[in-house]
């Protein structure tokens, strides 16, 4: 006798189209997770960056400036913006004039003379593998990057990579106290 099999083994085209949807839609979603996960890492990364330059950078000036004398926040300097230098004295040498200014150009933060000749260099810590990329500027309009009361120094720095779209910069405080020399003019 012939039997009569009612029962089909496979899919239907209806179910192998909503198992191609379904899979789709689970695997959109999961490229988009992974997506947003490597942006936020990589802009995580940057914004370390940003903030140990900034650590590295102003702990050099601090230290600097610490050990100076005969301070003076400029207000015309080379290629510095208004009132966004400082010169002094290093206890070190009692003879040479140091300077630090942020450059109006390219933005970067220089010293002179340099720490290897008396030529302007970059103050270390921008020198990274993206430092055309990294500006320094005034927080805002506010303050000035060196300020002085009389028995201080401050400094405020906005560090930024423009390299990375809408990042927001770090900014930075500092105070130089225990000078060995209170004057400031």
């Amino acid at each position: 006798m012939i039997g009569n099999h009612s029962k089909q083994a496979g899919f239907t085209l209806i179910e192998l189209l909503m198992w191609i949807a379904l899979s789709s839609l689970i695997l959109m979603a999961i490229g988009g997770l992974f997506s947003t996960l490597t942006k936020a890492f990589v802009y995580g990364n940057h914004q370390y960056d940003i903030q140990q330059t900034a650590s590295l950078v102003t702990n050099i000036m601090t230290n600097d400036l610490r050990y100076g004398t005969n301070y003076a926040v400029l207000a015309n300097y080379n290629n510095a913006l208004p009132n966004e230098a400082i010169s002094y004295i290093s206890l070190r040498d009692n003879t040479t004039i140091y300077t630090y200014y942020v450059d109006k150009t390219n933005h970067h933060l220089y010293r002179i003379p340099g720490y290897k000749s008396n030529a302007a260099e970059l103050v270390p810590g921008q020198s990274g593998t993206n430092f055309n990329k990294i500006t320094i500027t005034k927080p805002s309009t506010t303050f000035q990057i060196f300020s002085s009361n009389g028995s201080s120094i401050n400094i405020a720095l906005a560090i930024t990579d423009t390299s990375v779209p809408n990042q927001s910069p770090v900014v930075v405080y500092t105070t130089v106290t225990g000078l060995k020399s209170s004057f400031l003019k």
